[in-house]
């Protein structure tokens, strides 16, 4: 085995383990009957086994599509889809992650936002972008949906750590993270970009960003939906 795939074995165990370890020992709190809890702090356990398993399933769904990926198996199924419905979804599951409401949504045309593509992969596509964007800034989030002729695109900016320009042009290869990365947040796996390339290309899209010290704005286009 190489010395990537040691390394990224062991990020894949401390991303699933951790969050799994922290949800048995609030378990174990709660049936206890040791302990004596009061409801508040068993909301709080509980809130915090949410969380956990919220955090397992972004890590097995990334794995789970890189694997499909590699075997020419990530098969699209392209419908007509509410953009703005699946943006609003993403925002309420990274609230329960996050714990903060710091994704702000803007509609800049005064459009329905109906896309032409595969709702699940558009959701993961749109929830990892999110996710990024949060992990790596502790200010708001600003989400930007408008039409650009045959295409919607949304915007996602951040304030966060950027990305150097030394690293820009292997963001989107796998396993790759930015230098600064593990400053900020050590617990990726290197591999949301690489699939969210991969994904929109294959639905005639494209993901593209720009990002310098000061953040970084991630612009993804989805095809209008079909007449």
């Amino acid at each position: 085995m190489s010395k990537i795939d040691i390394d990224t074995v062991s990020k894949i165990a401390h991303e699933v383990f951790s969050p799994l370890i922290s949800s048995k020992w609030a378990i174990d709190m709660l049936i206890d009957d040791n302990f004596k809890i009061d409801k508040n702090k068993s909301i709080e356990y509980l809130k915090n086994i949410k969380k956990n398993l919220e955090r397992i399933n972004l890590v097995t769904n990334k794995i789970l599509n890189l694997q499909l990926l590699e075997i020419n198996e990530l098969k699209q199924r392209p419908a007509n889809t509410n953009l703005l419905d699946v943006i609003e979804n993403c925002k309420n599951q990274l609230l329960e992650l996050d714990g903060l409401n710091r994704i702000e949504i803007k509609q800049v045309a005064d459009e329905k936002h109906e896309v032409f593509a595969d709702p699940i992969y558009l959701e993961f596509a749109i929830l990892n972008l999110l996710h990024n964007a949060l992990v790596y800034s502790d200010e708001k989030v600003i989400v930007e949906v408008d039409c650009k002729g045959d295409f919607d695109e949304v915007k996602i900016a951040d304030k966060g750590i950027g990305i150097p320009l030394s690293c820009q042009n292997n963001i989107f290869t796998k396993f790759y993270r930015a230098s600064n990365a593990n400053k900020k947040y050590h617990k990726g796996l290197g591999i949301s970009l690489f699939l969210i390339k991969n994904i929109a290309n294959d639905w005639g899209g494209g993901v593209n960003f720009i990002s310098n010290e000061s953040g970084s704005i991630f612009s993804l286009k989805i095809l209008c939906q079909k007449k």
